[in-house]
């Protein structure tokens, strides 16, 4: 755990972290925290009596984690992938996300899901192999066409109205249209489980639009039977485990121990640094 880097930053005192459990749910699964009010703060040199801004744990060549400042820019920050038609369509709303291809050090080809964080004015990007896709929503099974969307950060519908899309800016790393979803996903050979509540909304699609699929997937599944059935199963789960040390539950597989405070990937691997930069571009 970056201890020093909390202490510089007023979010360590007397060996207390003051973050929410919430917070380091999304530190912990390599996401970016909420907006926190930091006071007393110490950056780049530089003594900061007040700051607005989000953090995440970057991963350092030697194995330990650093903390990375999102501050509140004034003007949108540029991304070294996209140009300045791509990214005005992301500052507008008028695409959801974008996902474009690069060579890393070693001439390996990814392919990175850019999206807009209007809290900071930054582009954030997440490698597409760090999209943790479901097996089913609220026990409804996705098919391998849906899945395959999905993983290129598309969103996708199920037969009840749902509608899914994964986020690198949103909690728990999805949005949709319900406020009620079960997403069941396989690590490790194992299944686990994320219940997701109160989701942010979809990106990409007019107000009007998305209230209208609000409206659809709650009418049709607010007590549907397989959002019930994925909550059955999800809770058993959690009994059989009650007494295990590492349990495939119930949030992005993560644990919440600050000493084991990891960035983990799809297969339980751990993931590259995030290691957000000014222009955005993900390491």
């Amino acid at each position: 755990m970056p201890v020093e880097d909390f202490k510089k930053i007023g979010l360590m005192n007397n060996d207390t972290l003051n973050l929410t459990k919430e917070d380091l749910k999304e530190l912990s699964a390599g996401r970016k925290s909420g907006l926190l009010d930091l006071k007393n703060l110490e950056h780049e040199g530089i003594q900061i009596e007040r700051l607005k801004a989000k953090i995440s744990l970057q991963e350092n060549k030697d194995g330990s984690l650093s903390v990375v400042l999102h501050p509140i820019y004034k003007n949108p920050q540029k991304h070294s992938l996209l140009n300045d038609k791509e990214m005005d369509s992301l500052i507008t709303g008028e695409k959801a996300n974008i996902v474009k291809s690069y060579l890393d050090e070693k001439g390996k080809s990814h392919k990175m899901l850019i999206e807009y964080d209007k809290d900071t004015k930054e582009f954030v990007s997440m490698n597409t192999n760090r999209i943790l896709v479901p097996e089913k929503i609220n026990n409804e099974p996705l098919t391998q066409t849906q899945k395959a969307k999905y993983k290129e950060g598309e969103a996708i519908t199920m037969p009840d109205g749902t509608m899914l899309q994964p986020s690198p800016t949103a909690k728990s790393g999805v949005r949709s249209n319900n406020t009620f979803l079960v997403l069941s996903i396989l690590i490790d050979g194992g299944v686990s489980y994320l219940l997701v509540k109160a989701a942010q909304a979809l990106l990409g699609i007019g107000k009007n639009e998305h209230q209208s699929a609000v409206q659809s997937a709650q009418l049709t599944n607010a007590f549907h039977k397989g959002y019930l059935d994925a909550l059955k199963e999800m809770e058993a789960q959690k009994w059989n485990n009650r007494n295990s040390k590492s349990m495939n539950f119930p949030d992005d597989h993560h644990k919440l121990d600050l000493d084991e405070l990891k960035l983990k990937g799809q297969n339980g691997h751990k993931q590259e640094a995030r290691g957000y930069t000014r222009g955005g571009m993900s390491r």
